[in-house]
């Protein structure tokens, strides 16, 4: 699965490589995650914030060019208030 997605990437890449239409959200994670308990949420969540903190700017930059909007642009994220910390 991991190959047959990379494959679609890089089409999608190639075909929209002129525009802002196509932006793909990477995660560079060998562990196929089957199934789905406590543990592997948890593992999810954390796999997903370090994610989020490391491409930051790049998540802010797809948003803007998606929206159209220049107030957030250059920003960072954060959570609404009462968010820190927790876990879905």
């Amino acid at each position: 699965m991991i190959l047959s997605s990379r494959k679609v990437a890089l089409s999608l890449e190639k075909q929209y490589a002129d525009s802002d239409q196509y932006y793909r959200f990477d995660i560079d994670c060998a562990r196929n995650i089957t199934a789905v308990n406590s543990e592997t949420l948890a593992e999810i969540w954390n796999i997903t914030s370090e994610y989020v903190s490391k491409n930051e700017r790049a998540i802010n930059q797809f948003v803007c060019r998606l929206t159209g909007s220049t107030s957030v642009c250059g920003q960072g994220t954060s959570k609404p208030d009462g968010a820190a910390g927790e876990e879905p």
